[in-house]
Order: structure tokens, then C-alpha cells, then sequence
């Protein structure tokens, strides 16, 4: 049990350092209030009794069911991470590029188009389980899943990409 709380104590250590880089990216004064708030020891306290608490969830239930909600939030805060990052690069190595970057993707991300397709994505894979596929296994039914699932992540940002660069060029004409 000692050593699942360890466990649980690293893991939350691992999602606050992968929180940091998109958290401090969202506003200076944040910035600035996190910075007050990681010198005080009631949030290392906090931090590590929520790590206990994943250990003993651990511990008890297994890792099967909370491992996976576990690395589902990292996933996304590495996604985070990596918007951010490559943001920071782009506007530290080429200054110029990095905000015409920056803009369009802003500019991308504020069309309501954006949010219809993400959100008709997210439909559309939740009830893609719930197809019947007419296969005799299960295995097979999985697979299917999937394979629909992959052509949806591929499909609607395409579609996007179109849209956005359809917009882009209009504007600039």
C-alpha cells in the first residue's frame, strides 16, 4: 500500500509539472498568483494529499479504471503543453512567422465552424459504439470502432484546415 501512495504522490507531482506550461501561458496575472501560490507549503500539502488519495484509489480499485482517467488527463495537458510550446519556439525563433502563426490560429479557433465540427466530432464518437456493425464477434466490432474513430480524427480536421485556410484567404483578398 506504501508504495501505491508513492505512486500516487509521483503521479500528481507528474501533473502538476505537465499543468505548469499551459497554466502559466494563460494570463500574467495567473502567472503571477500561481508563483504566490507554489511558495506556500498548504498547496505542496495539497498536492501530496491528493496524491495519497490516487494512491489509495490505486491501491483498492487497480490501475485498470483510474490509470486510464489518469492518462487521459495527461494526454490533454501534454496537447496543452504542446500548443504552448510550439507557440513559444515559433515566437522565440522567428518572431514574425510565430505571431502570423499565433493569429491564424486564434483567428481559427474563434470561428463558430470550429466548434460545430469539434463538436459534431465528439457526436459522433460517442455514439459509434452504439452502431450496430453486423458482425458475429466481438473483436470485430471493436475494430470497427476504432477504425471509425481514427477516420473521424482524421476526417474532421481536415475538413477544418479547408475551412480555416478558405477564410484566411477570403479575408486577406
Amino acid at each position: 500500500m506504501l508504495t501505491m501512495v508513492l505512486v500516487g504522490v509521483a503521479m500528481t507531482l507528474v501533473q502538476l509539472a505537465a499543468a505548469l506550461p499551459w497554466l502559466l501561458a494563460v494570463d500574467v496575472g495567473l502567472r503571477q498568483a500561481m508563483l504566490r501560490a507554489l511558495r506556500r507549503p498548504t498547496l505542496h500539502l495539497s498536492w501530496i494529499g491528493a496524491g495519497i488519495v490516487l494512491g489509495l484509489l490505486l491501491d483498492q480499485q487497480g490501475t485498470a479504471g483510474w490509470g486510464k482517467v489518469y492518462a487521459s488527463i495527461l494526454h490533454l495537458q501534454l496537447a496543452a503543453d504542446f500548443f504552448v510550446v510550439v507557440f513559444w519556439l515559433m515566437l522565440s525563433l522567428w518572431p514574425k512567422g510565430g505571431a502570423v502563426a499565433l493569429a491564424a490560429f486564434r483567428e481559427g479557433v474563434r470561428q463558430p465552424m470550429y466548434w460545430l465540427l469539434t463538436g459534431l466530432a465528439l457526436i459522433l464518437l460517442a455514439v459509434s459504439p452504439v452502431i450496430p456493425y453486423f458482425t458475429f464477434e466481438r473483436m470485430e466490432e471493436l475494430k470497427m470502432v476504432k477504425e471509425i474513430g481514427f477516420a473521424f480524427m482524421m476526417l474532421f480536421p481536415a475538413i477544418f484546415a479547408v475551412l480555416a485556410a478558405s477564410m484566411s484567404i477570403s479575408e486577406e483578398i
